[in-house]
């Protein structure tokens, strides 16, 4: 029985930690779609710490692990990208490769939400090309939203529950 409660309290102190999964999704002007799912730690408008990327073009998976890097204004930087629920501060570059760190990629999606204002995706398995750059980026067509996970207080009151009748039933016998 103590053994058990020790357990729920390092499984409350383990998932309080963890990031939430967000599902994204960028609807080019010529109607491409680029989609899918990423880990982050959310700060107001913006969500850092991006990680576990997947995501598709047009349905079709980008294969192989993708990093997240971020605009600075100037450069691309490693491990810094940022997407925002507006789309109007997103700075980030999905890539295949630990960009700029390493030149050899080959497939990508990125939005610079800077100066710039742009978006482009390239997955060539496909012949996959879409290109929102200049004035026919539009963050009304971007989308983030949390992806719905029972929170730790709610998975502690169904354990602290399951426990009480555990504990009841064993009185009883």
């Amino acid at each position: 029985m103590k053994s058990l409660l020790a357990g729920l309290l390092l499984l409350g102190f383990v998932s309080s930690a963890n990031a939430a999964t967000y599902n994204f999704a960028y609807n080019f002007f010529d109607g491409n779609v680029v989609s899918g799912s990423f880990d982050g730690t959310q700060n107001g408008n913006l969500v850092e710490g991006i990680s576990n990327i997947s995501m598709f073009f047009n349905s079709t998976a980008y294969t192989t692990p993708l990093y997240a890097s971020g605009w600075n204004g100037t450069n691309w930087t490693t491990g810094n990208g940022v997407a925002s629920f507006d789309g109007l501060q997103s700075n980030l570059l999905f890539i295949d490769v630990n960009y700029p760190t390493v030149n050899t990629y080959t497939q990508y999606f990125y939005i610079r939400s800077t100066s710039l204002f742009d978006a482009f995706a390239y997955l060539p398995a496909i012949g996959g090309v879409a290109d929102d750059t200049g004035s026919r980026y539009d963050a009304s067509r971007w989308s983030l939203n949390a992806v719905n996970v029972p929170e730790s207080s709610s998975l502690y009151l169904l354990a602290f529950g399951m426990l009480g009748l555990f504990g009841t039933a064993r009185r009883k016998a």
